[in-house]
């Protein structure tokens, strides 16, 4: 090995290092994985996800409400230590999973579900296309909600009037 290094004029230390050495950066990355969880032990993310990821309802812009939707999604994973686990593409995924099993209400949840399977199914693995997807969805909603309340409040403004016409006729044929 030594006169192999001295015909190109290359640095023996160099050239060889133990193999220890080589697998520093591999142990170190895997330690940063293991010691990730907080306290060392993994939560049952699920659950974890389950019981704190919700959309503000009380949020007036929808806009707003599904930023801090995702927002909330990324202060989990910091509280709880779990950035190894949403790392590389299966992590991206798994993350996109909790994020769409975690929307509330329930409509939206089945309006997004089914634009996976049919519209963007890419959105799957890809947390910007689903922020995307989620926000089109939810103002898709809110626009019907305001449509169906604005068509309440006009039917409610007139029934009234329906039922005064109605007594009126109700009157002049007892008069007569």
């Amino acid at each position: 090995m030594r006169a192999r290094c001295l015909t190109p004029g290359e640095d023996y230390n160099t050239a060889t290092r133990s193999v220890k050495d080589s697998f520093d950066r591999l142990r170190t990355e895997i330690d940063n994985i293991i010691n990730s969880g907080k306290n060392q032990t993994l939560p049952d993310v699920q659950a974890l996800f389950r019981k704190e990821l919700h959309f503000n309802l009380k949020e007036s812009g929808v806009s707003e409400r599904v930023l801090k939707y995702f927002i909330s999604c990324e202060r989990i994973i910091e509280e709880h230590g779990l950035h190894g686990c949403f790392e590389f593409e299966a992590g991206s995924k798994e993350k996109c999973c909790l994020l769409i099993n975690s929307i509330t209400p329930e409509a939206l949840k089945e309006e997004v579900k089914n634009a996976l399977c049919y519209e963007s199914p890419d959105a799957k693995s890809d947390k910007r296309k689903l922020h995307d997807l989620i926000l089109a969805k939810a103002l898709e909603q809110d626009r019907e909600f305001r449509q169906s309340k604005r068509k309440r409040i006009l039917h409610d403004v007139e029934a009234p009037h329906q039922i005064h016409k109605w007594e009126e006729k109700r009157m002049k044929s007892k008069d007569d």
